[in-house]
């Protein structure tokens, strides 16, 4: 997730859903797969730079690709469609390969760990080749691949507006959230209504049977955020302050 800070004047900030196994800061291979997967990589770096040798246009046809499966709104078939794609350019397996590639956290440690790097003539050009189309389409690349594997109401980012309103002199928090199949909701209130409704998501989680539905590292952030909540809003200090007129004016 992005950072929880909420600035005093109609400052926002954005949190994306957590990003499922098997894609970009999740990927964890078991180790009998190890050996296979740094042979696949091998090959895939021959085939690329073999194309690359051979004077084939690999960077734009990639991008050409890239640009008209992500360039536009994603959707829960945009994922399909860019595989298809890349396999009728790259072959399947090759193309499977590339997506994991544009995903996986530092991918070029990855590479340089299942490969002879002194035994590939062009890898440094192909690398930078990836690095660049990397940067320009690895997030994209996650969200499509969520959006297909999400349910279509599925949340994929929040934005988090707080302002304080001079005329009904007190606070109002608003949510924009935006789902997978691209509609927004937003919802607004007082920091009451709003903390009713954060219990009532709680009171639907509480409702699970069984503790092992939450990943571990989204489960401790949840935990940590609420030790925050505790520490700064105690019960015993729940007077209504007193808000300094000024300080609360939007500069």
């Amino acid at each position: 997730m992005t950072e929880e800070a909420v600035a005093r004047n109609a400052d926002s900030r954005t949190a994306t859903a957590p990003v499922p196994e098997g894609t970009a800061g999740e990927r964890v291979a078991p180790a009998a797969e190890e050996a296979n997967e740094q042979q696949r990589t091998h090959e895939a770096v021959i085939q690329l730079t073999t194309l690359l040798r051979a004077g084939a246009e690999l960077e734009e046809h990639l991008k050409e690709i890239l640009d008209r499966e992500l360039g536009g709104p994603l959707t829960s078939d945009t994922f399909e469609s860019l595989g298809r794609r890349l396999a009728e350019y790259l072959g399947e397996d090759l193309s499977h390969w590339l997506f994991l590639f544009l995903t996986i956290d530092q991918p070029e440690e990855y590479v340089e760990a299942a490969t002879d790097v002194r035994d590939i003539d062009n890898l440094a050009q192909l690398l930078d080749i990836l690095r660049w189309l990397r940067a320009i389409y690895g997030r994209a690349a996650v969200e499509a691949y969520n959006s297909w594997q999400e349910p279509d109401n599925a949340w994929m980012r929040l934005d988090r507006r707080v302002h304080y309103d001079q005329i009904a002199r007190s606070w109002i928090v608003q949510l924009e959230i935006r789902k997978y199949n691209q509609e927004v909701m937003t919802i607004a209130g007082s920091p009451t209504s709003i903390l009713q409704f954060t219990r009532y998501f709680l009171a639907t989680l509480n409702a699970l049977p069984e503790p092992g539905q939450f990943l571990p590292e989204q489960l401790q952030q949840f935990l940590d955020e609420l030790d925050t909540f505790r520490r700064k809003f105690p019960l015993n200090t729940l007077a209504k302050p007193e808000i300094d007129s000024e300080a609360a004016q939007t500069p």
